[in-house]
This record gives C-alpha cells, sequence and structure tokens, in this order.
C-alpha cells in the first residue's frame, strides 16, 4: 500500500463518518469508496483506533477519580 499524507479534508470525512455525522447519501458514497480503496480503509482503521484510546483514557481517568473520591 503507498501510504500518502492524510489531508485535513479527508481527515475530517473520514472524523465525520466515524461520528455518524455523514448524511445518508455521503455515507453511502463513503463506504463505496472504502470498498476500493485499501489506504482509505488503513486510515479509518488507524483514527477509529486512536478514538477509542481517547474515549478508553478518558473513561480510566473518570474510574480513577471516582475511585479516589469514594476512598476514605
Amino acid at each position: 500500500m503507498q501510504q500518502r499524507p492524510l489531508d485535513q479534508a479527508r481527515f475530517e470525512r473520514i472524523e465525520a463518518y466515524l461520528s455518524g455525522a455523514m448524511a445518508p447519501l455521503e455515507q453511502a458514497a463513503f463506504e463505496a469508496e472504502l470498498q476500493h480503496d485499501a489506504d482509505l480503509r488503513e486510515e479509518v482503521n488507524a483514527q477509529r483506533e486512536n478514538v477509542m484510546a481517547v474515549r478508553l483514557g478518558g473513561f480510566e481517568r473518570m474510574v480513577r477519580a471516582t475511585m479516589e473520591a469514594e476512598a476514605p
């Protein structure tokens, strides 16, 4: 796979896709593009992993803060 720089517009499209912010027709077109573009699939997967890491990090901090607040 040829790795190309992720430009702002492409990043924003991926972000909109992952957050469910795309209109149905735009989402369908994006998913069709995913089927034919291995680089795009790789970028979507990488961005999905980044989003999950951020969410898990936030959850971990929340749990830790709750446990510290409840400690005697």
